[in-house]
Parts: C-alpha cells; sequence; structure tokens
C-alpha cells in the first residue's frame, strides 16, 4: 500500500465496492428464493395497510336526517297535551255546563270567561277530565276574566293538569289554531283587534286586544285556543253577544294580580 499513488487507492476502492455490491446482490436473491412468496405479499401488503391508516384518517359520513311532521299529528299532540288542563264549569244552583276554563297552575288557579260566572253570589264547582268535581273560590273578574281557585277538602293535595301560556303577542294572522272545550276544532286566526296602551309617550304601542278565529261562533265560551306547539293563545268568550278570543297575555295579566289579591 506504500507504494502505491494516490489514482491507484482511488480505484482500488471503487473495484472493493463494486465487488461488495455483487456479492449482496447475490445473497438477497438466494434468500428471495428461499422464502415463500405468499409471505413476501402479505409483509408488503400490511405494511402498505398501515401506511394507508397513518396517511388517510378514516371518518364516517355525516348523515342528515329529515323528519316530516304531518299537521295531523301537531293537532293530536297538542290536544293530548292541554286535555287534562281543562274543566267544565257549573253552579250549585244547577247541574247544567256553564261553560269551560282552562287550569293554569296545579295548585288549582282557573280561568273562565266572566260570562260563564256571571252570578257572583252563587258557588261554582269544576269538573275535571277523570270527573272528579272541585269547589271553587272566586278570586277576581277583571278584563272579562274570572280567576277561581280549587278550595281543597280537609288534608287534600291538590295537583292538577295545567296548561302552557304562550306569548299572544307573537300570534299572526294565517296561523293555524286548535279549539278545545266541549268539541275540538280546526281552523285559523282571522283577524286580530288592537288597543293602545297609554304609557305617556307621544306614540304609544299596540298590543292585541282580541283574537278573532274562523271557529269562535261554534266553540264553546272558556274554551283553549291553542297553536300547533301545543301552548295556549287565548280562550273563547263572548263580547256583546259575539264570540272573540281572550288573549293569553290578558289572561296572565289577570291572574298575576289575582294571586296577589288571595
Amino acid at each position: 500500500m506504500e507504494h502505491l499513488n494516490k489514482t491507484q487507492i482511488i480505484l482500488l476502492a471503487v473495484l472493493v465496492s463494486f465487488v461488495s455490491s455483487i456479492a449482496t446482490g447475490i445473497v438477497t436473491v438466494t434468500l428471495m428464493q428461499q422464502t415463500p412468496e405468499n409471505k413476501v405479499t402479505q409483509t408488503i401488503n400490511r405494511v402498505v395497510e398501515k401506511t394507508i391508516e397513518k396517511i388517510i384518517p378514516v371518518k364516517g359520513p355525516t348523515v342528515t336526517e329529515t323528519k316530516i311532521v304531518k299537521e295531523e299529528d301537531l293537532v293530536v299532540s297538542a290536544i293530548e297535551k292541554n286535555s287534562r288542563g281543562l274543566v267544565k264549569i257549573t253552579s250549585s244552583e244547577s247541574a247544567d255546563i256553564s261553560g269551560n276554563g282552562i287550569i293554569l297552575t296545579e295548585d288549582g288557579f282557573i280561568a273562565t270567561d266572566i260570562n260563564v260566572a256571571a252570578v257572583p253570589d252563587i258557588v261554582y264547582q269544576a269538573e275535571g277530565i277523570d270527573g272528579k268535581f272541585f269547589r271553587l273560590n272566586r278570586i277576581l273578574d277583571k278584563s272579562g276574566v274570572t280567576i277561581f281557585k280549587v278550595v281543597p277538602k280537609d288534608k287534600e293535595v291538590i295537583k292538577l293538569g295545567s296548561v302552557s301560556l304562550a306569548d299572544s303577542e307573537k300570534v299572526k294572522v294565517g296561523q293555524t289554531m286548535i279549539s278545545l272545550g266541549d268539541t275540538a276544532s280546526i281552523g285559523i286566526v282571522s283577524s286580530l283587534s288592537y288597543s293602545r296602551i297609554d304609557s305617556g309617550a307621544t306614540t304609544t304601542p299596540k298590543t292585541i286586544s282580541s283574537i278573532n278565529t274562523s271557529t269562535n261562533q261554534k266553540d264553546s265560551i272558556g274554551s283553549a285556543v291553542m297553536n300547533l306547539d301545543g301552548d295556549v293563545i287565548g280562550m273563547v268568550a263572548t263580547r256583546g253577544g259575539v264570540r272573540v278570543t281572550v288573549p293569553s297575555n290578558v289572561i296572565k295579566e289577570t291572574f298575576l294580580e289575582a294571586q296577589k289579591a288571595k
């Protein structure tokens, strides 16, 4: 090695590298020939699969489910929701039904049209959907609405079904409504009547004073008027011989005042 010049050393290194490459190739070919073909294929496939799993994450498809709800189903649901929140009102003087009422609270606050309980000095009673009777105590007459309170018997715990009052200011002409009293009927809100609120301002805002529906004239007095969500938007009343719907907000205001007067 001491007598080799620089060029000869480089040539010798190249020769050794070439011989080593040939030897490695021969060994590799020999080993592959000795290994079953399916094992090689399986190994390659396994590597490819693992690589794909890492590079391409598996994501499930986004599924959008569209559920079609029929108006008929909404009507049935609204009636079922409120059937236990309604009562028939009779007087102690007669077994004849004076009208209907709606239960506002579980402990027995009931609202009805003032004309259902027109005689102030007699005792009225309410009959629930289960046929049970409750004696009523008149709490307040205001805005054409009478608020009663169930009088429990000795040690009796009152827990009645009740309705949910909607915001009647959101009622729209043309929307579907359901009346539920002696019978059930379906119609639309045909018109709205407004009144001005005396707020002391130059321009006073309007509020809905009555709701007119396509079924009012055949509905029983004191019937609940509901939207398709099953919330009560008003109560059937009579004004000057004409049947209208008292808005739920009027009922709510009268009820809140009755609670204070109780």
